[in-house]
């Protein structure tokens, strides 16, 4: 069976049919050929979709997106300039803040760097930041963010240290 899937594969892309539906056919004719029922391929093809983390990540784009076009962004930009957009370097730094703040909000690191990415961007790009310092200054601050409360970590040592902790 796992031959046959190979070699389908293979020969289909080989006749320029695209990735996915020659994995498809491939899959296709593996089974016919197979002692699996053609009943049961439907419960095979949605129990490997059947993953949380599959689910989630389009989810915070989403989120990400819902934030930045109902002005939420935005608003965290504004906010965030007017604590330190004084200083030197002022719209790094409220990159760095407004994506704190945002990473609190969507709960993942894609959804911080797609969410106000885009428009720290143009903003970093307007007030004359070169593409590659632009690029620095938004990389970093969603992957520190993940790790500001990592509460799986403080559960562990508050139980380990006789603390009770309710989930809720």
């Amino acid at each position: 069976m796992v031959t046959i899937l190979f070699i389908g594969c293979i020969a289909l892309l080989a006749l320029g049919v695209p990735v996915a539906f020659a994995l498809g056919g491939a899959t296709l004719m593996a089974m016919a050929s197979g002692h699996v029922p053609l009943v049961a391929l439907p419960k095979y093809l949605f129990s490997g979709i059947d993953l949380f983390a599959l689910e989630a990540v389009p989810f915070f784009i989403l989120t990400a997106e819902l934030m930045t076009g109902g002005e939420l962004s935005a608003v965290l930009l504004r906010f965030a300039s007017q604590f330190v957009g004084r200083f030197r370097g002022g719209m790094g730094h409220t990159n760095i803040l407004t994506l704190t703040f945002f990473s609190g909000i969507s709960g993942s690191a894609l959804a911080d760097a797609a969410g106000p990415g885009a428009i720290m961007i143009r903003m970093m790009r307007d007030d004359g930041y070169p593409p590659g310092e632009t690029f620095r200054w938004l990389r970093s601050p969603p992957r520190m963010c993940e790790q500001l409360v990592n509460w799986d970590l403080v559960n562990m040592y508050m139980t380990k240290n006789g603390f009770e902790v309710e989930d809720g």
